[in-house]
């Protein structure tokens, strides 16, 4: 239980992540940083529906994710997390909630339409 609220407590810092996807048919990875929310259960990333990460993820639904954090060349602790991801497309009450907390936007006022 302390490993998981030391986690909790590290994942909420507003750093970058790295996102790692693949394409299925050429197996070609494709790696990109990322602003992130978690929410104590999962990692939330917003992105346009043109970009390849998203492609990438309509395709094959499966990525990586990497939240480090270092001081002066040395880490100070990483995570990676691994496996199944679930696209969901704004507007929406759950995406507006994500969207507002990762930019700054009140419910019902963001641009979301391009975005997943």
């Amino acid at each position: 239980m302390e490993n998981d609220a030391l986690m909790d407590e590290r994942l909420q810092e507003v750093l970058l992540a790295r996102l790692a996807t693949a394409d299925p048919r050429s197996m070609q990875p494709h790696l990109t940083v990322v602003w992130y929310l978690w929410d104590g259960e999962s990692a939330w990333f917003s992105a346009f529906s043109s970009t390849r990460k998203v492609k990438d993820l309509v395709r094959n639904p499966r990525a990586a994710l990497l939240i480090d954090k270092s001081n002066g060349g040395e880490t100070e602790w990483a995570y990676l997390l691994e496996g199944p991801v679930e696209l969901v497309s704004g507007p929406g009450e759950e995406f507006e909630r994500v969207a507002g907390e990762l930019f700054g936007v009140e419910a019902g006022n963001s641009n979301t339409a391009d975005r997943v």
